[in-house]
């Protein structure tokens, strides 16, 4: 039987099946346009000025892809995740988007502009100790030595010493700390000769003086643990391909590079163009 033949028996099939939720296969990056998964198809047919539509190259060990459900103007599927959770993200192919608020990102496609709306609580608890003076220098190394690098709540402490100005500048030092969402530390004398520092978690609290054995529990209080929310806008000619992603814990410290490798573009247009070429209209 003709190639051109079996794929309009495919082609059939599916239309029959509009309204149906899909099963577990996957449309693949690698799927050629001769022999494209009938996902793909569907995705051609439910936004059809699409130029490009998304799929999927390996995944992730313990991520696992969710049944795509369509409809006119709308194709979607999901990917889940044993440690993020199911559905973590959200994938959609429609007609168009509004990108108002975003802002422009990396291209992951020569052919496709990307824009991202993101909220990201990272890996890092960013700590800035600022001494001020030559001992109280010595001594926020040694606070440094101490604290850097311990694991606390899943997270990890990440300390720097901002020695950058003198005791006059503190105000400015310390907001450049809390404009990178970083715990401030300040050590004077007083602190060198009572084993103390001050700490200021947030913009707006009040300094207070503690014991440095107690720093690594203050900073564990109300800490959040690590997520990455955000919304990724995939902007072509004739569609819009949007990630909603809702990571949380482990694994989503890593999630923007693993999405950008396990997610792709299929060339729809090229599918069209090859069902043309065989008397078939999508």
């Amino acid at each position: 039987m003709r190639r051109g033949v079996l794929l309009l028996v495919v082609l059939t099939l599916l239309t029959s099946a509009c309204a149906s939720q899909l099963g577990r296969r996957a449309p693949r990056c690698s799927d050629s346009r001769t022999t494209p998964s009938g996902e793909v198809v569907l995705q051609a047919q439910a936004v059809q000025e699409a130029e490009w539509g998304p799929c999927l190259n390996d995944l992730p060990v313990g991520w696992e892809y969710e049944h795509q459900e369509h409809k006119l103007g709308e194709a979607r599927f999901w990917l889940d995740s044993d440690r993020m959770g199911d559905r973590f993200v959200t994938v959609r192919l429609v007609e168009s988007c509004d990108v108002s608020g975003a802002t422009a990102a990396d291209e992951s496609h020569p052919a496709i502009d990307r824009f991202v709306i993101e909220n990201r609580v990272d890996r890092d608890v960013p700590v800035v100790i600022i001494p001020l003076g030559d001992r109280p220098r010595t001594y926020a190394i040694a606070i440094q030595v101490l604290i850097d690098g311990q694991p606390i709540d899943g997270r990890v402490i990440d300390v720097t010493i901002d020695d950058s100005a003198g005791p006059e500048r503190i105000a400015e030092r310390r907001e450049a700390a809390f404009a990178q969402g970083a715990a401030v530390v300040v050590v004077d004398d007083l602190d060198v000769e009572e084993n103390t520092a001050t700490l200021i978690l947030n913009r707006g609290d009040d300094p207070e003086r503690i014991d440095v054995d107690d720093l690594e529990e203050l900073l564990s209080d109300d800490l959040e643990p690590i997520s990455y929310r955000a919304t990724w806008f995939h902007v072509f000619e004739g569609g819009c391909i949007i990630y909603e992603i809702e990571a949380d814990g482990p694994g989503s410290d890593t999630v923007i590079a693993d999405l950008d490798r396990a997610l792709g573009f299929y060339d729809l247009e090229a599918l069209r163009d090859y069902g043309r070429s065989q008397g078939l209209d999508f």
